[in-house]
């Protein structure tokens, strides 16, 4: 495991490379064996590189000879870390016995959308879809029933911040997109990653090399019966009825493995119009040997080893066209007003009401990281729906990302995105992306520095673009031994529609089921459910398992 940056600052080219157990077909990541070395790389010829540094179990020397000699010398106290093997906690070879196969999702009567190169079409969405090389999964010209919503939907970057006291690991805040997103996306399992019936597409790039490259299976979709009701009402009161709709979801997924950490990025669309784009993370964790106060940074997950405290964010781009180009922010959100009883006017009462504002430049739709977020936020047209409201698309993030680094950290700028939960600018072709590949490399002077991109322009009427910060805190624990699970440790935003139809688009659904008490709820004429045992009748004709195969770069 190596640090990132590659310094302290401008112009350096010293690493931290930490060492581990080389143990086969288990996660190396949890066996640490307590010694790091900082070499200076900055020669183009690696015969040049040299050790500048040397750690061991909680003890810094000028060199390894400096080591050698007092160990010798019986100066060094060495705390011995078995090597175990691959059969221990660490492994991800089941070790139960065998148990009946898990419930399987299938079409009756086959899917309900294509795949025909990079354009998904299904009876309410379609989109295009790619994988960046290094930012990673995104989507473009996503239409609701036909209409354009957004332009652009997009992962920017991805960064973790540690914190540890040994070098390695308190010198670290990967900059992923530096690595490269997509180009360290894997093959998707069937049946695990994603759904076993689900539509499996291979990823072509050209990157490092004089010929295209391929990854398989680097991309799925899918639809998803939820298990829970989109919406539904049930009447004992006055008629006797119910209505009701299953939610389906269709889901383009695709998994990111940055060394230790593997993030699965999920773009999922509803049949009410709205879209959910989610973070989970999973893998291993990284972890440090345990020596002094090592508590402070994480919590001991072995017997001579340290989870290491870290932040996960991601960025990501969104170009919302709301009925058009031109589009407006609004914010709203509820207060409490004092207000006298109409009938009763020695009395009062506080009566909740709409707090509503037009934000007119970048700098009014900028929210810091941590501070007050109006609860709703959207962009609108200029154009209203049936009831007089401009029709427009609310931006909900989900999930906070801890506490941004401070801005007087000399390497901040690099990903100063971090700084807003969200932030509202105007689109223009000089400003593309919010980061740069080549942050990592110079962090102090980065290429990009988002906050560039926030210089209080108007941003009424114009064509504008949401960027979204989503991230959470991770004080890794037991439980994360062998990996991290995807259960809590996910984040991200919708994109809802608000006044921007007449009505719930979904009650034009064909399979929206509504009965009343007097008719037969079992008969296919009354209700679609009741035809499933006949369009269900058989089990699917499964393809056989398949898997894309490990790169061996």
């Amino acid at each position: 495991m190596t640090t990132a940056p590659r310094g302290v600052q401008s112009g350096d080219r010293a690493t931290w490379f930490g060492l581990y157990y080389n143990i086969s077909g288990a996660g190396f990541f949890l066996h640490p064996v307590g010694l790091e070395l900082l070499v200076d790389h900055k020669a183009l010829d690696p015969a040049r590189w040299t050790i500048q540094k040397v750690f061991f179990q909680g003890r810094y020397y000028e060199s390894l000879a400096q080591l050698e000699d007092q160990f010798e010398a019986g100066l060094v106290n060495v705390v011995l870390v078995p090597d175990n093997g691959t059969g221990g906690s660490w492994s991800l070879k089941s070790q139960g016995p065998p148990s009946p196969a898990p419930p399987l999702q299938f079409h009756p009567q086959g899917p309900r959308f294509s795949v025909q190169g990079s354009r998904v079409t299904s009876s309410w969405w379609t989109f295009s879809f790619g994988l960046g090389a290094f930012s990673g999964p995104r989507i473009f010209d996503i239409r609701f029933q036909g209409e354009r919503l957004a332009y652009e939907i997009s992962l920017q970057e991805a960064l973790a911040i540690y914190g540890g006291n040994s070098p390695a690991a308190m010198l670290t805040r990967y900059i992923d997109g530096s690595f490269g997103m997509g180009k360290y996306s894997t093959p998707l399992t069937r049946g695990v990653d994603c759904p076993y019936l689900a539509t499996y597409v291979d990823w072509h790039f050209l990157l490092e090399s004089h010929t295209p490259k391929t990854i398989r299976d680097a991309i799925c979709v899918f639809e998803q019966n939820q298990g829970l009701p989109l919406r539904r009402h049930h009447s004992d009161i006055h008629s006797h009825y119910f209505g009701g709709l299953a939610e389906t979801v269709l889901v383009l997924r695709s998994v990111s493995t940055m060394l230790n950490y593997d993030y699965v990025w999920d773009m999922v669309f509803h049949p009410n119009g709205a879209i959910e784009v989610r973070l989970h993370a999973t893998g291993y964790i990284s972890s440090v040997f345990l020596f002094g106060a090592a508590r402070r940074y994480g919590n001991q997950v072995g017997e001579h080893t340290l989870g290491t405290v870290h932040t996960h964010s991601a960025h990501f781009k969104v170009d919302l066209d709301v009925g058009g180009l031109e589009n407006w922010v609004w914010a709203e959100d509820m207060t409490y007003v004092p207000t006298a009883v109409p009938w009763s006017p020695e009395h009062q009462i506080q009566s909740l009401q709409v707090t509503r504002k037009r934000l007119e430049t970048e700098e009014q739709a900028a929210f810091p990281l941590g501070g007050t977020v109006p609860r709703y936020v959207y962009l609108a047209s200029n154009h209203s729906n049936k009831w007089g409201h401009p029709r427009g698309y609310r931006i909900q993030p989900l999930g906070l990302a801890g506490e941004p680094l401070p801005q007087n950290s000399s390497l901040e700028r690099a990903f100063s995105w971090g700084r807003y939960q969200l932030a509202v600018t105007r689109r223009k072709e000089a400003e593309p992306s919010s980061t740069s590949v080549y942050n990592l490399n110079d962090p102090w002077t980065p290429t990009v520095d988002f906050t560039d991109f926030i210089n209080n322009e108007t941003i009424a009427g114009q064509d504008l673009v949401a960027w979204v910060t989503a991230g959470f805190l991770h004080i890794p624990h037991a439980e994360d031994v062998p990996n991290t699970v995807t259960v809590g440790n996910g984040v991200g935003f919708f994109l809802r529609p608000y006044n921007f139809f007449d009505q719930d688009p979904s009650f034009e659904s064909a399979e929206s089921v509504y009965f009343r008490g007097d008719q037969d709820a079992g008969a296919c004429e009354v209700n679609p459910l009741a035809c499933l045992p006949q369009a269900a009748a058989c089990a699917p004709d499964l393809p056989a398992f398949s898997h894309g195969g490990f790169s061996h770069n």
